[in-house]
């Protein structure tokens, strides 16, 4: 049922037919109303636990399917739990449902926009939902130096740095694991933990300490710290030697001295070897320290001195020794595999103590090149659209560095590490790097501000100077688009399959090259979908600038009444991602109810029904209708082609329940007293024993319109020398009539519109003088039994001046309301003094009204009806109007409300909004 203003007994019938039929409830509806929280976060290989919130106006008890949707499908890497719900929504309420919404290890980080839909049957209730997935904590480990070397029962240190990321903090255990080498018995790390609390790289002394019985030898091990599951690690090599003078000396040709095989071709140690502690030159590193040892040679003799390292020496190294606290190339030395070669003269420039007295004196270190690297970005300039995202690729070249490497990056732009509208959101994969590249990817936000950015990519190491790269971002403006409407109004009909005029034209301007698929919907203020309204299509493929398309504006009977008469002041909304444009719409719906044999009709509005009353000139039948708009029945309960009149209005009396006919030639009034299902005809009926109806009713009681005002039925004609008004105050049985006084200077009056407001009668019409020219009149009465009648001036048009064809008091507005002839329409505070428009132009159809000859007030809206065609004149306030071509019929010469509806005829049935 569409509408619910019956009487009692009419709704107490209703209610038993419904019981016994169990039919007439209006559908199942849901919306998802709700998500919480509605931009959730999870990391990698996390989950995210949901509150959805349903609501249903009608009630809603069933199954529906949930799913996510993410660029029109169902993404891989995201599960749901549950994926449907068992729902009993109660009408009007709202229930919640948990949802757990988990994501893979591998899910892509960033802010994603999904879409969260709640399928029952073929409907589908929807909601946006933004997921933003970061990776989860973590933390990087690196020692400097990587290289140590400890005397057996001794120790030495490094220092670890341990960098937390992504939020981690707790403590990280310890331990000595293998790596290329095993770990030798008796070599062990202090301290064992270590705290994170912050953001901020924590670091921490190491002491490596190797027992007496620890093995000698070269160890390339590492450094583990371990976190619930996670566990990083950072490379050491722990160089284990014998106590000073181990290994070789007292007269001997070979020796060891931190991990380092020393021998000696033309001399005998006296000395060492050992090793020792030394600050290498700037860009060097001394992995083994210096060896330094004392030999016995012939005097002035030379001594060979062959290095055999545990590694192969590197690229770029050299050997120098280290003399008078300075560092001197040795000449002649040769590098090969992992052995060095060179020769000391006794007292030549290389020996320690300078003097050719038989000892040589040979503090030497191999040197290999400092760790270093360097950055290089691929692109090095990268244009990214508003909304979009780019990625870079990060090199790095490495040199004698194999540690973690953390990136940030800087510069003149809103740069930030969470995505943000107006931010650009930025992250490097992996970060810290411990490989050869990394890739940096940004998020530039809708709303970051289009142009160029100047930015630095900054690589840090620990003990390592920063290295940078430059990058040149442009941001560009998102593509997006307008559209324009080729009307701002459009009118419609209770009819989800109807196209015909309710067609209206949109052009799309597209800007930065937009195209795409662009989603269409119609929405109130608030954004939210208007029930009973629709599009068709729902969807269109832009292009291309300045394409056009054609859209059918739809109407069903779930359309609630709110825009009855007025139209529905709707958002035309198309939507293409996170771009939204909308254009006002005014929505105006008029659907012909039933079909009637009638060419003059005029229709009314009582007891829960409308009632059309009329005649077919054509075949003489005098006939009566009603609509229920309660089950949207129409019905014929009168019909007749014997009377003295024919039916030319309908009114209702509220008072004595009665609905009453009248019409004109002879004249003719019937009364039912039925709500309209039978007819008694009190005036009008034919006699056969006369030979004509004029024989019989002579002059006769000729009416033309009749309508309930203040507290009686008033009836009049609006035929010449008409100047009585009649009234009956038993419900349209007995009539008398008083009559209106001809102004001095006319000799004539017509009477066209009859209302009671403020305390008075106002009733308008033609007044004729001698030459039967008409002029606009004005009559008022306090009592409805003395009445001052007086003509007035309309305004002139290239067609003439318009005369009065009906009156209305509005009381919402405090406000009398004329309309005539010529698009006449005429407002008034007092009933007394009035301004004039006309709305006719017979050169422009969307700007002409025809002739105005009925009026109807309700729902906020004052309707006046043309007799000239299917259009209306519609205010809600008075000031401003809008004509509507209701499309219904071939006229609107008679407009009624009530039960929330409007109606008006038209040459044949009537036509409601909605």
């Amino acid at each position: 049922m569409r509408r619910k203003t019956m009487a009692k007994g009419l709704l107490a019938g209703l209610a038993l037919l419904l019981a016994a039929c169990g039919g007439g409830a209006p559908p199942q509806d849901l919306a998802l109303s709700g998500v919480s929280p509605n931009s959730p976060s999870v990391v990698q290989g996390g989950s995210v636990t949901l509150t959805l919130t349903f609501t249903s106006q009608n009630g809603f008890q069933g199954t529906v399917s949930l799913s996510v949707i993410k660029d029109g499908q169902e993404p891989s890497w995201l599960t749901l739990s549950p994926t449907s719900a068992n729902l009993n929504v109660p009408k009007g309420g709202q229930v919640q449902e948990t949802l757990q919404v988990g994501v893979a290890p591998d899910a892509p980080i960033g802010a994603h926009s999904l879409k969260l839909k709640a399928t029952y049957g073929s409907k589908t209730a929807e909601r946006d939902l933004t997921l933003t997935v970061n990776p989860p904590p973590s933390f990087a480990l690196s020692l400097n130096p990587s290289s140590l070397a400890v005397q057996q029962g001794g120790q030495a240190q490094t220092t670890l740095t341990l960098t937390p990321q992504n939020g981690f903090t707790g403590t990280v255990s310890l331990s000595l694991v293998p790596g290329q080498d095993g770990v030798p018995q008796g070599l062990s790390l202090s301290p064992q933990s270590v705290q994170v609390t912050g953001s901020s790289p924590v670091t921490q002394p190491l002491t490596i300490s190797a027992s007496s019985s620890t093995p000698t030898g070269t160890y390339r091990i590492k450094v583990r710290g371990t976190a619930g599951s996670l566990t990083k690690e950072a490379d050491l090599t722990v160089t284990v030697s014998a106590p000073s003078g181990g290994g070789g000396g007292g007269g001997g040709s070979s020796g060891s001295a931190g991990g380092v095989q020393v021998s000696l071709q033309g001399g005998t140690f006296t000395q060492g070897p050992t090793a020792q502690n030394v600050s290498p030159p700037p860009g060097f590193q001394a992995p083994y320290g210096a060896i330094a040892f004392t030999a016995q040679v012939p005097q002035g003799g030379t001594l060979t001195v062959t290095l055999t390292f545990p590694s192969p020496i590197p690229p770029g190294a050299v050997l120098k020794k280290y003399l008078n606290n300075a560092w001197q190339d040795v000449p002649g030395a040769q590098l090969s595999g992992s052995t060095a070669t060179y020769q000391v003269q006794d007292g030549g420039p290389l020996d320690g103590d300078g003097q050719a007295n038989g000892q040589v004196v040979d503090p030497v270190a191999l040197l290999t090149p400092a760790p270093s690297y360097t950055l290089s970005l691929s692109p090095t300039s990268l244009t990214v659209q508003q909304g979009g995202q780019g990625q870079v690729t990060v090199s790095l070249a490495r040199q004698n560095f194999t540690g973690d490497l953390t990136l940030s990056l800087e510069g003149n732009a809103p740069l930030a590490t969470s995505p943000a509208p107006d931010k650009i959101a930025w992250s490097f994969s992996p970060n810290p790097a411990t490989g050869d590249q990394a890739t940096l990817t940004l998020q530039v936000g809708q709303s970051v501000t289009a142009g160029d950015y100047a930015l630095t990519v900054r690589g840090q190491a620990q003990g390592l100077q920063d290295q940078t790269a430059t990058l040149s971002l442009r941001v560009q403006p998102q593509p997006s688009f307008d559209f324009s409407l080729d009307r701002s109004s459009v009118v419609t009909r209770r009819d989800p399959n109807y196209q015909g005029n309710n067609r209206i034209h949109l052009t799309f301007t597209t800007q930065n090259g937009f195209q795409g698929q662009v989603d269409l919907s119609l929405v109130d203020e608030g954004g939210n979908p208007v029930q009973g309204l629709s599009l068709s299509p729902t969807s269109l493929n832009v292009t291309g600038n300045g394409q056009g398309f054609y859209v059918y504006v739809l109407a069903d009977d779930t359309l609630p009444l709110t825009g009855a008469g007025k139209g529905y002041a709707v958002r035309l909304r198309a939507s293409s991602g996170s771009i939204v444009r909308e254009q006002p719409l005014t929505v105006d719906v008029w659907t012909g109810v039933g079909v009637a044999d009638l060419n003059f009709a005029r229709v009314a509005y009582g007891n829960g029904i409308f009632v059309v009353a009329g005649a077919d000139g054509y075949t003489g039948y005098s006939r009566v209708y009603v609509y229920n708009p309660q089950d949207d029945s129409f019905n014929k309960t009168f019909e007749d082609n014997t009377l003295c009149g024919w039916p030319r209005d309908v009114a209702y009396d509220p008072d004595h329940q009665t609905w009453v006919v009248v019409g004109y030639l002879s004249g003719l009034i019937m009364v039912s007293a039925d709500n309209a299902q039978t007819w008694q005809i009190v005036y009008g009926a034919r006699n056969p024993d006369y030979p004509s109806c004029s024989a019989q009713y002579g002059d006769g009681m000729p009416l033309h319109r009749v309508r309930y005002v203040n507290d009686r039925l008033w009836a009049w004609s609006e035929a010449w020398n008409s100047q009585r008004l009649y009234f009956s105050q038993d419900g349209g049985y007995n009539w008398n009539f008083v009559p209106l006084p001809i102004p001095q200077g006319y000799v004539n009056l017509q009477i066209k519109g009859l209302t009671f407001g403020q305390g008075k009668y106002v009733a308008v019409g033609v007044l004729f003088d001698s030459g039967s020219r008409a002029y606009p009149m004005l009559a008022t009465s306090t009592d409805g039994s003395n009445w001052n009648v007086t003509p007035f001036t309309t305004p002139q048009t290239p067609w003439g001046a318009g005369t009065p064809s009906d009156v209305l008091y509005v009381p919402d507005w405090d406000t009398f309301v004329m309309v005539g002839g010529l698009g006449l329409l005429g407002t008034s505070p007092d009933g007394m003094n009035w301004d004039f428009r006309n709305f006719y132009n017979p050169y422009d159809y969307n700007q002409d009204v025809g002739h105005l000859t009925g009026l109807a007030y309700g729902n906020g809206a004052v309707v006046a009806g043309s007799w000239s065609g299917p259009k209306v004149l519609v205010s809600t306030d008075d000031q401003n109007w809008r004509i509507v071509d209701t499309n219904c019929g071939a006229s609107a010469m008679s407009v009624a409300f009530g039960g929330g509806i409007f109606a008006h005829t038209s040459a044949g049935a009537p036509c409601t909004s909605p």
